[in-house]
């Protein structure tokens, strides 16, 4: 493990040094070069929170990981460069499930000029700079975050996709390693897990965020003339390429609604690309599209 092969991977070219343009720069550069997905899971191979072994994966292997992958290797690179660098567990929608959802995402916490940082490269990509955890919103395109106070020392990461909000709690000070491992282990092995259930693949590129959901590709940009959001839905393209993901040969017969108007396929599968229930026949594109929330 090396931080020169590191740097090479995300194409960082600076001076590393324990500030706060060196961490701007790493949390901007690694989700446009390693992907967050999850296709080990889909492939019933075990993931790893090792080192050693997500450094070979990601970095060796040029291969992306899931937050346990993602944050671990920057928290790794973090260490090693002299940042004053904690690994955090979070809890993905812990609003609506309970402290039962804490340990189902790993998050860091930078502690830099006498401010806590909560930087994050395993949310699915959508944060590329260190935020300052004090209440307030930061606009990091193409989403909206926001950084709410709880109680008990606890802080609630929300994102806004397109107005939706997705959100993880955490705590700067609490991290249970067992609790992550387990964590780990369930998300990948049991059927309830969202992502044993869905395959994902999510990728920063510029302004714009990228995301394979089963055999639907949205994706999410600005609009330059009206500084709004549209996310267009390039699933065919997709659906009819051979690749290791199953897909239908045929438009006509692949099963995913049409990326014009409402047209659909004629041919309904028994799920949802990505989804556990069935299409439903009055649900445009776009707005089945956008349903999908984005992965942890």
């Amino acid at each position: 493990m090396h931080l020169t092969g590191y740097f090479a991977r995300i194409g960082y070219e600076g001076s590393p040094t324990a500030d706060l343009a060196t961490l701007q720069a790493l949390s901007r550069l690694h989700p446009r070069a390693i992907p967050f997905e999850n296709l080990d899971v889909q492939l019933k191979r075990p993931v790893s929170m090792e080192p050693e072994a997500v450094f070979d994966k990601l970095v060796t292997r040029r291969r992306g990981g899931w937050c346990y992958e993602m944050n671990g290797l920057l928290g790794w690179a973090l260490g090693e460069i002299g940042f004053d660098v904690r690994r955090v567990e979070g809890g993905v929608m812990r609003e609506a499930t309970g402290d039962g959802a804490l340990g189902n995402h790993l998050c860091l916490v930078v502690r830099l000029d006498e401010q806590d940082y909560l930087v994050d490269v395993g949310f699915g990509g959508s944060q590329t700079a260190a935020m300052v955890i004090a209440e307030g919103s930061e606009a990091q395109v193409p989403f909206d975050l926001k950084l709410l106070p709880l109680e008990d020392g606890y802080w609630r990461m929300v994102q806004y996709t397109l107005g939706t909000p997705f959100s993880f709690d955490f705590h700067p000070d609490r991290c249970d390693e067992t609790l992550l491992a387990g964590k780990c282990i369930w998300q990948q092995t049991d059927p309830a897990s969202v992502f044993v259930q869905n395959l994902v693949a999510q990728k920063r590129t510029g302004d714009a965020h990228l995301t394979l959901r089963g055999r639907v590709l949205p994706g999410l940009r600005p609009v330059q003339k009206t500084n709004a959001f549209c996310s267009p839905v390039w699933n065919w393209s997709m659906c009819c390429r051979r690749n290791s993901v199953s897909m239908c040969r045929k438009r006509k017969h692949c099963g995913l609604p049409s990326a014009r108007g409402t047209r659909r396929c004629s041919r309904k599968p028994d799920r949802a690309p990505g989804q556990a229930g069935r299409f439903s026949s009055t649900q445009s594109c776009s707005d089945w599209a956008s349903s999908l929330p984005p992965s942890v």
